[in-house]
């Protein structure tokens, strides 16, 4: 029982953590479905906390052609998914308005800030 109790802080610590990416204020609203982005090679970070992630956005044409995740805090297998997963649904949906990995939410809102970030320097150009 002692045991329990040294344990069960540190697993509501983690808990909470990971769903701290999701206090964030950030508006996606621009880029759901962005109209004209520039082409070229972007780097979006955020380092909040908890929450980091480091994405290259390639964009040609105007469109989302390559989404790579360099970097995301995340545990195990939440992380291979993030990494994984998420590009093609950045590139599909040609914007943020994507639907994420199921168990790994906070990870994925992370990437998709930073994949933002990338974007509104696309725009700004």
């Amino acid at each position: 029982m002692k045991g329990i109790k040294m344990v069960l802080p540190f697993f509501v610590l983690i808990s909470l953590a990971s769903c701290s990416a999701q206090h964030m204020e950030f508006d996606f609203s621009p880029y759901l479905h962005p109209k004209s982005l520039t082409d070229g090679e972007y780097i979006g970070e955020v380092n909040q906390g908890l929450d980091k992630a480091k994405v290259k956005v390639v964009i040609l044409n105007g469109n989302i052609v390559e989404v790579e995740v360099l970097k995301v805090l995340g545990f195990g297998w939440r992380q291979k998914a993030a990494k994984s997963q998420l590009p093609s649904q950045f590139i599909e949906k040609q914007g943020i308005d994507i639907d994420g990995v199921t168990g790994a939410t906070g990870s994925a809102i992370a990437v998709k800030i930073a994949v933002s970030r990338a974007l509104k320097q696309s725009m700004a150009e």
